[in-house]
């Protein structure tokens, strides 16, 4: 019993923390799915608005993880008339979202203890016009 008592904390921060390790994957996947999608309405030649609405759409569920300070950049929409010659692309990139890496605790770590790492991606199409 004694020895059930000293591993707990230990086994419980190992699975919080690889619940913790499963929520950034989740969200670098939207984080990406969201970036494809701008994309692709940025490469179909739709304003900024419309591409940063869309991209946004894409991500659902991440309100609870967002500061509600993220950005979504894209280089250029692409023109409506396309010649043959004109190989354009467009690169929309998601940023901004931040989370606690394992919550409260790691406010016992001295220093603010854990940084959780930006989720961002990047994703580049060609102007279909």
């Amino acid at each position: 019993m004694v020895e059930f008592a000293l591993l707990l904390p230990l086994l419980l921060l190992v699975l919080f923390g690889l619940i913790d390790m499963g929520r950034m994957f989740l969200v670098q996947s939207m984080v990406t799915n969201g970036a494809r999608e701008g994309a692709r309405m940025a490469a179909l030649g739709y304003t900024d608005s419309e591409i940063a609405a869309r991209a946004n759409a894409s991500m659902p569920g991440l309100d609870g993880v967002s500061s509600g300070t993220h950005t979504i950049t894209s280089t250029a929409v692409c023109p409506a008339a396309l010649t043959a010659t004109s190989q354009r692309s467009v690169t929309v990139t998601v940023s901004g979202f931040h989370w606690v890496a394992l919550g409260a605790i790691s406010g016992l770590f001295p220093g603010g203890g854990i940084t959780a790492p930006t989720p961002r991606a990047t994703s580049s199409m060609r102007c279909m016009g």
